[in-house]
């Protein structure tokens, strides 16, 4: 064989070997947390991870100088130290007499997730786990900060859309953003770590599951997991060479699963619902034209494929079917411009004129979507950002392949909801 075959091979042999050691910890702490309860996890099981009001609630209570820890302005006074870093604008005074709001009314009835009002100032913090920006969502919430900048919090850091503060660089610079990944955790960490905390078992305790979930939602390992795996990765220049080599991959093996789901379902779908006709492939979001930036950024490139149903249901409106990637894949019927991320408008009876469903699931965002539902469904929807146990299992041949099945099934379904006229 060739001396570079050799070394191929010889590489190949020393990443599957690392490959396995790094398996061999994790199916260590799979046991070990099978035999701890450490699966048990309050936020996992009730879906409190995905729900940005009851976190908020959880925030606001450890937040208060009132709140039922009974710990005072502990929890207060690390939060502004190491996720807004203004402890040195504040005196022990105005932590004892700070308030903590949640859900903060302003006008035409919108609410700012948490204030923090201390010292004259407002301090608003707008959390984002999954949901979207709302239109001049952060515009109007910039009206409402006094002395400080508007706090946006997201798992990774992301900064708000233009749809929600709009093009103007001054409203940009007075927002700054933080994350689940960083700054959270950090706090949550110095709450679990002080003296009085570790006395309280019931507070403990939330603060560790908490901290969990967010590791997990923020595609990080559990911290004992993490350091083991780092442990080995720095045991030599060999397998820190093959750990950079297999970092190096993952983009394109992640942008490579996306365009194995879409050519599959590409397939089943015109094989099997042959009154769609074959794909458009001249919109701004197909999925061949939108897939190499899906991971450039913290935001998606809405790769997708789109089918046309029913030409000129309204002057120049055309209806459309698609399937689609945000961060989850979901279906839907939509109204998209050619070659611009925007869609046509239709009014509420228009849209039900057309589909057989009185709860539609619409979107504001550029008047694209009438309706829309996850796939195969709620609860099963793969996270292309986050990366669920979902997302995992489509690497699992079986479990792939019961993914699409399960999506031609949840397809037929919706696209049974259409008037045929």
């Amino acid at each position: 064989m060739h001396k570079k075959g050799v070394i191929l091979v010889m590489e190949i042999k020393y990443t599957r070997s690392l490959l396995e050691e790094v398996n061999i910890i994790a199916e260590k702490y799979d046991f070990l947390y099978q035999k701890t309860g450490g699966y048990f996890n309050i936020f996992n099981i009730t879906n409190i991870e995905a729900d940005e009001v009851r976190i908020c609630r959880l925030f606001k209570e450890l937040l208060d100088p009132h709140g039922c820890h009974c710990q005072g302005v502990v929890y207060l006074k690390l939060f502004i130290k190491y996720v807004l870093h203004m402890d040195k604008e504040f005196s022990e005074v105005d932590y004892k007499t700070a308030l903590v709001e949640r859900e903060y009314l302003i006008d035409d009835n919108r609410r700012i997730d948490l204030v923090i009002c201390i010292n004259k100032k407002i301090i608003p913090i707008e959390v984002k786990v999954y949901a979207r920006d709302q239109e001049n969502q952060c515009k109007d919430y910039l009206e409402k900060a006094k002395g400080a900048n508007l706090y946006y919090l997201t798992l990774k850091g992301s900064p708000p859309s233009l749809y929600s503060i709009g093009e103007e660089a001054a409203l940009h610079e007075r927002v700054t953003t933080i994350s689940f990944e960083r700054e959270i955790l950090l706090w949550l960490d110095q709450c679990l770590k002080f003296t009085e905390t570790k006395r309280l078992v019931p507070v403990s305790e939330v603060l560790r599951q908490f901290i969990e979930t967010i590791r997990r939602l923020t595609n990080r390992m559990e911290e004992g997991k993490e350091k083991e795996v780092v442990s080995i990765i720095s045991e030599s220049s060999k397998n820190m060479k093959t750990a950079m080599m297999i970092d190096q991959s993952l983009q394109q093996v992640k942008i490579a699963m996306i365009s194995r789901v879409f050519e599959t379902l590409d397939h089943k779908i015109t094989e099997r619902f042959v009154d769609l006709g074959n794909r458009l492939k001249d919109v701004i979001c197909d999925y061949e034209v939108a897939i190499d930036s899906f991971y450039a950024n913290n935001k998606s490139s809405w790769p997708g494929l789109t089918y046309c149903c029913k030409k000129n249901v309204k002057q120049d409106v055309d209806l459309c079917f698609r399937v689609e990637i945000d961060y989850r894949l979901f279906c839907g019927f939509c109204t998209p411009e050619k070659n611009q991320n925007t869609g046509e408008k239709l009014s509420t009876d228009e849209a039900k004129g057309l589909l057989k469903c009185e709860n539609l699931r619409k979107s504001s965002k550029n008047n694209w979507w009438i309706h829309w539902e996850y796939l195969p469904n709620e609860k099963e929807a793969p996270n292309f950002k986050e990366f669920n146990d979902d997302w995992y299992d489509l690497f699992d041949e079986d479990k792939f392949t019961k993914f699409i099945e399960k999506c031609i099934e949840n397809i037929e379904r919706v696209l049974n909801m259409r008037h045929h006229q």
